[in-house]
């Protein structure tokens, strides 16, 4: 059997009484300190003893308090155990006579001035990197289309990394205010309980860490990897492989349509393509490229054959509020790119529940709404944009 054993740290040092009586209780099972680091604390195994343990701190320069506080202890008859930063554990056998170094709880509370200024400089830079680290967050991966970049998938983590960079920021300061009240308390004569209550602290970390390390830390790895992993792009068959399946054949009437190959890009002919995401804050995300000709028919300006082509994105989002935010977006993300094409909300919506236009001929961009599905269609050719908007209605139903 292994002579030491690693406990995990779950009490801040600011809680002096709980961690006295958590030491106290291991020493009862068996398990006495050897030291304690910032995660864990280590114990050698042994027999059971009922010890008393005390956690100190020094208040001035280490080298200038340390020989004095370990003289002070060992007259009270307490053996010094480990050293931490301003933190000094003693220990001694119960019942064995060793009295109280402290008698005076205000002196007490001035040798915690130390860790109280430790506590706060590490509060304040805690806080500043983490609300800087969200800033940039929000000003280079958000930009002006939050919503879309995070369906998308470049921000597919931030809702689950946020809260636990508030969550720390929220600790820290937390931590800052628990030991100035511990001071304040110490000050108004309050001693402190050598046998607090640890076990409620104990439960509500070992819920925080399941919570945190068994949920929210493999979301924050795996939902990139996921993202990226089940992001694919194909040939666009020939035949029409379903009712779902936005075609070029949906918006074009010359029956004499064809396909026409486009340039092979590692093996997909990106001009016929389907490429479909996953994002978990959507249940369905295509995007359909088509490209067809009609031999013997030229484009009405005469500049070649015609060869109409469509480009279709396809998001079903989990809820109407991130559909709203994604119309939004995508609005944004036009109107940013082609500024000299104005976008036209039609009213009446044409049977969607929110629908823009925005028309260069023969180029038309359609962006429309109904229920949780959002839809941005770019039709390159020379059919009415009535029928256009009308067929896209029609191909809805089966979405």
């Amino acid at each position: 059997m292994a002579r030491t054993v690693r406990k995990y740290r779950f009490l801040d040092e600011y809680r002096i009484g709980e961690t006295e009586s958590w030491l106290s209780d291991m020493a009862a099972r068996g398990l006495h300190l050897k030291s304690i680091g910032p995660m864990f604390a280590r114990f050698e195994r042994g027999e059971p003893k009922r010890m008393e343990y005390r956690v100190d701190f020094v208040s001035r320069a280490l080298d200038y308090d340390d020989d004095m506080q370990r003289k002070l202890y060992a007259e009270c008859g307490w053996e010094h155990v480990f050293t931490q930063k301003e933190m000094r554990i003693f220990r001694a056998p119960e019942g064995s006579g060793a009295s109280e170094p402290h008698t005076d709880p205000a002196e007490q509370a001035f040798t915690l001035q130390r860790l109280r200024r430790r506590l706060t400089w590490a509060a304040v830079a805690t806080v500043l990197i983490n609300a800087a680290v969200i800033m940039i967050w929000l000003y280079v991966f958000f930009g002006p289309t939050p919503i879309l970049s995070l369906v998308e998938g470049a921000t597919v983590n931030i809702p689950f990394m946020v809260p636990l960079y508030l969550f720390s920021s929220i600790s820290v300061v937390g931590s800052v205010l628990s030991t100035r009240k511990l001071i304040r308390s110490l000050r108004d004569g309050v001693t402190i309980d050598h046998r607090a209550d640890w076990k409620r602290f104990y439960r509500t970390r070992i819920i925080f860490m399941v919570v945190i390390l068994g949920i929210m830390a493999p979301l924050v790895i795996a939902l990139p990897i996921a993202t990226m992993a089940l992001d694919r792009t194909v040939g666009l068959p020939l035949e029409n492989t379903g009712p779902s399946l936005v075609r070029l054949s949906d918006f074009e009437t010359d029956p004499t349509l064809e396909r026409k190959d486009g340039s092979l890009l590692r093996g997909v002919d990106w001009d016929n393509s389907l490429s479909s995401s996953w994002s978990p804050y959507a249940s369905l995300m295509t995007v359909v490229r088509e490209q067809g000709i009609v031999q013997g028919r030229m484009w009405a300006d005469g500049s070649g054959v015609y060869s109409p082509s469509i480009a279709c994105s396809i998001y079903i989002l989990r809820s109407s509020w991130l559909a709203d935010g994604v119309l939004d977006d995508l609005l944004v993300f036009h109107e940013r790119r082609w500024r000299d094409r104005p976008l036209v909300e039609l009213s009446g919506g044409h049977g969607f529940d929110r629908l823009y236009l925005s028309e260069d001929q023969p180029m038309v961009d359609v962006f429309a709404m109904i229920g949780n599905t959002v839809v941005w269609l770019r039709y390159h050719g020379e059919e009415d944009t009535q029928h256009v908007i009308e067929a896209l209605y029609l191909k809805q139903s089966a979405w």
